[in-house]
Formats: C-alpha cells, structure tokens, sequence
C-alpha cells in the first residue's frame, strides 16, 4: 500500500493497494498445479501543471481539482503441469484478465486564451480476458533438440467510453491565464460512474 497526501503540490494525492499471491500444490511427484493472482487499485489526482504567475508566488495550486486517473487491474491464472517422462512435458493454462484505466485527465482540458469557459473529458479504456494456453514440450537425443508445440484461445472484449464536461474558467486579473476550473456540466450526466 502507498499513499500521498498534502504534497507540495495541491490536488495531487493518490491511493494505491496491491496485491500478489502465489500457490502451489503437488499433486503426484510428476502432476503439479500453480496458481498466481495480483490485484492493483490505484487513484490519484491528477492537478496538472502550476502556471508561471502562481510559481513565481511560491502557490503551488493546481487550476483543477476534479481531475483524476483510476486504475483497477486483476491477472490471475492457473497452471496443471505433468511431466510424462525425461524428455516430454504438458503444460495447460487457463487464465483471466481485467483491467480498467478512467481518468478525467488534466491535460484534456481545452482553453482559449481570454475565454471564461472551457471543455475537458472524462473516459474509461477497459478489457476483459479469458482464455487458455497450452503447451507441449518434447525432447529428442538427435542433435540434442526439442519440439515445442501448442496452442492459444483468447477471448478479450475492449469497451471505451469517452464523455465531454464543460467548465467554468475562473480568470486571473490579466484575462490571459485560469486561476481555477469548475465543471458545470458533463455530456452526458455521468456522475455515477467518475
């Protein structure tokens, strides 16, 4: 676990928990089954760069405070392999993956110089996968060589959303830089899900 807050910088905290996990069995002396898991939650704040006129003050803040980036991935999967003598061996794996990446990212966020709205956007890149390899290996005392033969099934889907907020840009005295963002509205309403 890992966590940071009240840094140097205002709206960059973060959370991150992880996850590993091994097992192993031996079934017979020539049968083993291994098993692997790792999970990964991480989200931070993502306040983006300080302008010059807040540096050159020594305030650190960060024009957005509603930026964020979130990650959620498990991998897991299950190993059976058997070693039929000294010269041939089976490997079969079935295995899961799931991985989701959202983010209302700072760096989205579209500006015009003088203007006192804004755009930016929230999106969500995810994937789910199923599948299994299998895996042959067999030994010859010819040329001391080796055969390697197998296979693959994979099934992943890879859905994206992408959605459009508008914001508020809360100008400095000049009119030529944002001292602050504020979201007024996301196309379409998405509160739930950010």
């Amino acid at each position: 676990m890992a966590k940071q807050t009240n840094s140097w910088q205002s709206s960059s905290d973060f959370d991150k928990t992880s996850f590993n996990a091994r097992a192993e069995y031996k079934i017979t002396d020539k049968t083993r089954l291994t098993g692997t898991l790792s999970y990964n939650d991480y989200y931070s704040q993502t306040g983006g760069s300080v302008d010059s006129i807040a540096f050159y003050k020594r305030e650190y803040s960060s024009s957005a405070d509603f930026t964020y980036r979130k990650v959620l991935a498990t991998r897991t999967r299950v190993s059976l392999e058997h070693s039929w003598n000294n010269h041939a061996e089976t490997t079969i794996t079935p295995y899961y993956r799931n991985n989701s990446i959202g983010q209302n990212p700072s760096y989205s966020i579209r500006w015009t110089s003088g203007s006192k709205t804004a755009t930016g956007e929230v999106n969500d890149n995810s994937f789910k996968s199923y599948g299994m390899l299998a895996q042959h290996s067999q030994k010859f005392s010819f040329l001391n060589a080796k055969l390697l033969v197998g296979g693959m099934y994979d099934y992943s889907t890879n859905p994206y959303y992408s959605y459009r907020i508008d914001l508020n840009a809360q100008l400095r005295p000049d009119g030529k830089s944002v001292e602050k963002y504020t979201i007024t509205k996301v196309n379409p309403d998405i509160s739930g899900k950010i």
